[in-house]
């Protein structure tokens, strides 16, 4: 299914942007919506500083440059060209290196399922380098994952330290440990034996991935992708669930975007696979998000299977917040319990069967944003408001602003 035309304003959401952001998700839309591009300097700096770390700066240069043409670029502009140069290098080398990789792995027999980036990359961008990414995610059979890793070893990846690393795993790890290439080159490999981390609730995973993986051919070959249902879910759930909402917006809407756009989509099959997940709520957010910044093509009625037990004025006020989450939009949210909580104002984890595990609470180091990780002093103990956190007090008006922001547009 291919997604909506939207107007040139733009969704809904685009006009509550800073200048800066703006362009970022006006480029991310189909098609590309209109954006002011006569920025100041500290717009252009936040423009590329958000395009870095959201790994855009590929797509945000392509509309930046088809709209300035010919005309002298702005300092800001020449900064995003450079930036946009170096991924496509880096790009060009990932692809390569993962070339490399699956075959290596196919002439010892080792199947394996190219996930997030990799899977995207070679099945549903025109070319590899349109999907920036810093590593590549390769699902392996657990009995075959440590023989894996020594063959990967021997076709120019290395471990960090000792090689005695590969035999140190935690069981509640969902790969083993990183790989770096011997180039030097800033780029990664993870050898994966499931999907997602083991110590969550979700019950999706290694199993449900295999089973619907199709085979890659040419190059590739010995390799596999998920089933378009399994990639649109796995986007959903690594945004909402592993990063909080608070980085990869931008790849994650142009992800499940290129997905759709690349045929007839089973909404059935994954608002299905979503509930049996335990994460409708998380696809509810990133859908419901994604097409109200970008012009997602998504039917009313998946929205409405998935959404969680709100009233339609408190979506509203969650939206918002989430918004700012993402992206800053204004006051910024001013505490990370206050976040927490409305995180799962939003998620719903009880409703959603997730008991009392939260992202937060994981002892996976790469699970979750390393400033959403527990501590002693987070005061997460039930029935704590946030409105009684030590110091709060001169911050009230921090709370009242932010308070504001969210029901002002109710």
């Amino acid at each position: 299914m291919a997604t909506a035309p939207v107007s040139p304003a733009g969704p809904p959401l685009l006009s509550r942007l800073l200048p800066g952001h703006r362009v970022l998700f006006a480029a991310a839309c189909e098609p590309p919506a209109e954006a002011p591009l006569n920025l100041s300097p500290l717009e252009w700096d936040r423009l590329c500083r958000t395009a870095e770390r959201e790994k855009a700066a590929s797509t945000t240069w392509a509309y930046v440059k088809s709209r300035l043409g010919t005309a002298v670029l702005p300092d800001g502009a020449e900064r995003l060209r450079k930036l946009a140069m170096v991924t496509e290098f880096r790009m060009l080398f990932l692809q390569q290196t993962l070339t490399d990789s699956v075959a290596a792995l196919h002439r010892v027999g080792i199947e394996c399922v190219l996930l997030k980036g990799a899977a995207l990359a070679t099945g549903y961008y025109r070319a590899f380098v349109d999907r920036p990414m810093l590593d590549l995610d390769l699902l392996v059979r657990p009995d075959r994952a440590a023989e894996a890793v020594q063959v990967l070893l021997a076709s120019g990846w290395r471990l960090p330290g000792s090689e005695e690393k590969i035999a140190i795993t935690n069981e509640s790890l969902h790969h083993l440990p990183v790989l770096y290439h011997s180039s030097g080159v800033e780029v990664n490999l993870e050898v994966h034996v499931d999907v997602l981390p083991l110590n969550q609730p979700l019950t999706w995973g290694a199993v449900d991935v295999w089973a619907g993986a199709e085979p890659c051919h040419g190059v590739l070959t010995g390799s596999f992708r998920p089933s378009a249902p399994d990639l649109v879910l796995h986007a959903c759930v690594h945004f909402v669930w592993s990063h909080l909402l608070r980085t990869g917006s931008c790849r994650t809407f142009r992800d499940i975007r290129m997905v759709l756009a690349h045929g007839a989509f089973d909404w059935r099959v994954f608002v299905t696979r979503a509930r049996a997940a335990k994460a409708g709520t998380c696809c509810y957010w990133t859908l419901r998000l994604g097409q109200r910044l970008v012009g997602l093509d998504v039917p009313p009625e998946v929205l409405r299977a998935l959404k969680p037990p709100v009233g339609t004025i408190a979506l509203g006020a969650l939206e918002r917040h989430l918004l700012s989450v993402m992206i800053p939009v204004g006051a910024d949210c001013p505490s990370v319990t206050l976040r927490r909580r409305m995180w799962e104002w939003a998620v719903q984890p009880e409703w959603s069967g997730h008991a009392a595990s939260r992202p937060w609470l994981t002892d996976d180091p790469d699970g979750v944003d390393q400033d959403e990780v527990a501590t002693p002093q987070d005061g997460l103990s039930p029935g704590v408001s946030v409105w009684s956190e030590p110091g709060a007090g001169g911050r009230t008006h921090r709370y009242m602003r932010y308070a504001w922001q969210l029901v002002r547009h109710a």
